[in-house]
């Protein structure tokens, strides 16, 4: 059933109030973004339609779409004047107009899709969540949380959403802006060393195939991205094995020790073409050893100089097929699988900390991460950021920012501080009375004590209460000052 949207235009002045419920949108609705309203500075708030509903009877709107030359100027307005608004995420999915354009049109256009290979993208991912560890895994613990900060899962489904297309790629180029930021925790593999491993995840090969075929299917595909980096001989064919008969072995004994003899050798590569066709070649003979997933342990000690062995492991494991698939491997790809499969609508609740235009505006004018570490989030030092629409990125915040979480709370303005002093000097009146009262009636003298403590209790919460109400006082003021001016 496709979700029918009604939308508003409303003023950033008062977008506050219409978030929170204290307020409705004003105006006729509309079957589509008023883009009129959108290019004047508006935000368009979008409602999924009840029925033809009263607004009265609806809930807060689910998509707000700020349009991009405003979007930079929305933001810091927010952020100045209205900071209980922000970020917007936290009370519906926020997107630029042009995000809304793209991503709207590829999801109505069904002949985008094509084929599409879940396992492919679940084994890679498994993969790399091995490359990003800092220590050995064993999948049979491993929580499937960590697979929310993979670079993989993002591109998978971005790829069955929307398609191979723009929408996809628009999806790469985002990943590749987080992954290159300093500010933020390195990733062991680079967007630019997955790319072809993702390009083989949508490769039409069709079937499962036998363990040394699988070897010799990636070799070839990859041969093209790989040829500038290592001799292309070396690639080509699989030829790098064929100088290696031992991994061939029927003999289990005779295979480890080929692959020690191969990985010595690869390990003289210089680095460069060692982090590359280095990892593949290392992934390859790991795979033919075990003709499992059974041995991808023997790549830990590759860890550090070619990461990537571990997602062209995935890859290779992906097109020989469940069959070669050890139990800790199976469980692991089919959680990962059901990470990539959800529906998405627009109007569905995200489960990011923040949308993208936010994220972009907030990356763009911060000089530390300060800013970022005190934002509202669902886990300590990792912030959920809804690349495209229905795609979310745990980014783990870099350890340079300001240190503990709570030195991120915004210091108290003058207008509290005056509140809260006026209200202590008060504190301090009723208690020099409540000690009055105490000494005039020396036998209940304890019990009277006892009340003045409860008192002292129940003037610090009053006291709490002001300091919030004067917050939201603050916003206000800020908002009516902004519509003076």
């Amino acid at each position: 059933m496709t979700e029918v949207i009604r939308w508003f235009a409303v003023g950033r002045e008062d977008l506050l109030d219409v978030l929170l419920g204290e307020a409705s949108p004003s105006g006729q609705s509309s079957s589509s973004p008023p883009l009129p309203d959108l290019r004047v500075g508006k935000l368009a708030l979008g409602y999924l339609d009840n029925d033809g509903a009263e607004m009265s009877s609806m809930s807060g709107p689910s998509l707000v779409i700020v349009e991009d030359e405003s979007a930079t100027e929305t933001m810091s307005w927010l952020r100045a004047f209205a900071d209980e608004a922000f970020p917007i995420s936290q009370f519906a999915r926020v997107v630029k107009l042009s995000d809304w354009v793209t991503f709207s049109s590829k999801r109505k256009n069904s002949s985008h899709v094509g084929s599409f290979y879940p396992e492919r993208w679940a084994s890679v991912s498994i993969g790399e969540v091995l490359a990003q560890a800092e220590s050995d895994v064993d999948l049979r613990n491993m929580p499937l949380s960590r697979l929310a900060s993979s670079l993989t899962l993002p591109v998978g489904r971005a790829f069955h959403l929307f398609g191979s297309g723009d929408a996809t790629q628009q999806c790469v180029d985002r990943l590749r802006t987080i992954s290159s930021d300093s500010r933020f925790a390195r990733k062991p593999v680079t967007v630019s060393q997955f790319t072809p491993i993702w390009a083989l995840c949508n490769a039409r090969i069709e079937g499962h195939f036998e363990v040394h075929e699988s070897v010799l299917i990636v070799a070839e595909a990859a041969s093209g991205f790989l040829r500038d980096q290592v001799d292309p001989v070396s690639v080509e064919g699989g030829l790098f094995l064929e100088r290696y008969t031992g991994l061939r072995s029927d003999s289990a004994e005779e295979r480890v020790m080929a692959f020690n003899e191969f990985s010595d050798d690869v390990l003289r590569l210089p680095a460069s073409q060692l982090a590359s066709s280095g990892a593949f070649m290392l992934a390859a003979a790991a795979f033919m050893v075990g003709r499992s997933t059974s041995h991808a342990f023997l790549l830990n000690r590759f860890r550090r100089a070619a990461p990537a062995a571990f997602a062209w492991f995935g890859l290779i494991a992906a097109l020989a097929g469940s069959r070669c698939w050890d139990g800790a491997w199976l469980r692991a790809v089919k959680g990962a699988e059901r990470l990539l499969k959800p529906r998405f609508e627009w109007t569905d609740t995200s489960s990011a900390d923040i949308g993208w235009a936010e994220f972009a505006w907030l990356a763009g004018s911060l000089d530390d991460l300060d800013q970022l570490v005190g934002l509202p989030k669902m886990l300590p030092r990792t912030l959920g950021v809804e690349v495209v629409p229905g795609v979310v990125l745990q980014v783990r915040l870099g350890q340079g920012s300001g240190g503990d979480e709570m030195r991120a709370i915004p210091e108290i303005s003058a207008r509290e501080r005056a509140l809260t002093d006026a209200i202590n000097q008060i504190l301090e009146v009723a208690l020099q009375v409540r000690g009055h009262e105490v000494r005039r009636e020396s036998p209940e003298r304890g019990r009277y004590a006892v009340r003045g403590q409860q008192s002292q209790q129940s003037l610090d919460l009053e006291n709490r209460s002001s300091v919030t109400t004067g917050k939201t006082s603050r916003s206000k003021k800020g908002k009516r000052d902004a519509e003076s001016t």
